[in-house]
């Protein structure tokens, strides 16, 4: 399970978790007559349900609790294994080139994997408590929102609520409108399970996969990396963007290894914080390109800009997500009415920044090319066919996504593009044109949308898509199709059908 599919799962249980509270709420209504609601004995059922409530939500949601957690290791030791996977293909590729790496004793890396193994149990060990401290916490909070209710939709009548409906809308507004933010963080701010789930998870995920990156770089002795320069670095990563640093966390430098500064050190300044997007790679001498670690000062007035637009859209998503919770759990029609409304003003407002933020999606690896492709270019390339804005919708409603353009990357001969779970990478000193960026683009989103690959029928759908948003059509002729067939079995010969 990824870790975007964890966080999913997580959000499901809380939704699952709200609407049974508010099942019970429609099931068992006050009763009404002449002198009013007879809250006492609304109460004394709600009560009633609430316990049936706690013990089967226990009984549930324990066990998806368990299974989510054996999710979590697997998926913390994936990537470490995907880590130590990428990094030998990229040193086997600068061997190539001329790279002499000093492989040490076998007992010297045994020694490091040995350490490792013990720091990635450590990991896995603290990621797996707090969430089980997070999954009873949840639990917890939705008991004690429940309680909260039945007590409060009395108080709310009798100030003058009117129907019963509109009492009990009055008593969940707040819990719903917060959600089940059963976690709260050092600084007092408080989350919910799934989101705290999904930067939890990101971090223990990313900083295994650096662990697994980190070991092969020990096997052949190189410790030294480069923080890799994109167009919209972290504000706390952005002094270390464009530098040589020491690995001496993960890949076991020191500073003897070069006049650099030490990752540790950069990590102590507020490098790869909780949901850190920012990543180095294996830093060469004399055979990577020396580094940029500059920026104009239009460049860091785009950073500025890419950042606040980024604040904005988060805003809108949260307000969506929070009205959306509102409208799903309100009683009244008339509250319904009113929350449907504002979900709608808030997806819409979500989406439209969505759009803006494609631009900011595509992020550039250059190793020294001087003539780049403009992101604004490839967007408006894309808008020209149907295909293409559905690449981009695509795009923007999966932000799980990591879409590179790679200039002057050492590739196989042929190779335009690739994708690798969330991970794009288009190599555009390869493609050349904006027109054959955009359809490389376009291929490599479809294996991720349909999640296909690995045989010449995935390829041919994914060509399918590319000779669509070229020939600006819906739909391609029977001999295209053919076309398309013959080439992939001609590109493909190694590739089994389906």
């Amino acid at each position: 399970m990824e870790d975007y599919d964890i966080g999913n799962a997580f959000r499901a249980i809380e939704d699952e978790l709200i609407a049974s509270m508010i099942r019970n709420m429609k099931h068992h209504r006050a009763w009404e007559d002449d002198e009013g609601f007879h809250w006492e004995q609304w109460q004394a059922l709600q009560l009633k349900a609430l316990d049936e409530y706690k013990r089967k939500n226990q009984k549930i949601y324990g066990r998806r609790f368990k299974d989510i957690n054996k999710s979590i290791e697997a998926a913390i030791q994936e990537a470490r294994s995907e880590g130590g996977m990428d990094q030998e293909i990229k040193i086997l590729r600068a061997v190539k080139n001329g790279f002499k790496g000093s492989k040490l004793s076998k007992g010297a890396v045994a020694e490091f994997f040995r350490m490792n193994d013990r720091k990635l149990d450590a990991l896995i060990r603290a990621t797996t408590h707090d969430m089980k401290r997070a999954e009873t916490a949840v639990l917890r909070m939705a008991n004690d929102q429940y309680r909260k209710i039945i007590f409060n939709a009395q108080v709310y009548a009798n100030t003058g609520a009117g129907t019963y409906e509109k009492a009990v809308d009055m008593a969940t507004k707040n819990f719903l409108s917060a959600g089940l933010n059963c976690v709260e963080y050092k600084n007092g701010a408080r989350h919910t399970l799934a989101d705290y789930a999904d930067m939890a998870l990101r971090t223990a995920s990313k900083r295994a996969y650096l662990t697994g990156e980190g070991e092969k770089r020990q096997e052949w002795g190189i410790h030294t990396v480069i923080m890799n320069k994109r167009g919209n670095p972290c504000p706390k990563c952005l002094p270390f963007v464009g530098k040589i640093l020491i690995d001496d966390v993960w890949s076991g430098g020191s500073r003897k290894d070069g006049p650099y500064p030490l990752m540790s050190s950069a990590i102590a300044a507020g490098l790869y914080h909780p949901r850190c997007k920012d990543s180095h790679t294996t830093y060469f001498p004399g055979i990577s390109t020396p580094p940029d670690d500059k920026f104009s000062r239009k460049e860091l007035a785009e950073i500025e800009k890419k950042g606040r637009r980024e604040a904005q859209h988060q805003y809108a998503m949260r307000q969506a997500q929070k009205y959306d919770r509102l409208y799903k759990n309100s009683m009244d029609d008339e509250n319904r009415r009113k929350y449907r409304s504002l979900t709608d003003k808030w997806k819409s407002r979500a989406h439209d920044w969505n759009l803006s933020r494609f631009t900011e999606m595509l992020q550039d690896y250059n190793n020294g090319q001087k003539d780049i492709i403009s992101h604004w270019s490839i967007q408006k390339n894309l808008n020209k066919s149907e295909i293409g804005k559905q690449t981009v919708e695509y795009a923007v409603g999966h932000p799980e996504l990591n879409i590179n353009l790679c200039y002057k990357v050492d590739v196989p001969e042929g190779l335009l593009g690739r994708q690798d779970k969330n991970d794009i990478y288009i190599y555009a000193s390869k493609t050349r044109t904006i027109q054959k960026t955009a359809e490389t683009l376009i291929h490599e989103i479809t294996h991720h949308k349909y999640d296909i690959g690995g045989n010449q029928w995935a390829e041919c759908v994914c060509r399918a898509q590319e000779l669509k948003h070229r020939n600006m059509t819906d739909k391609l002729t029977s001999q295209e199709l053919r076309d398309i067939i013959k080439s992939v079995k001609r590109d493909y010969p190694e590739l089994k059908w389906r």
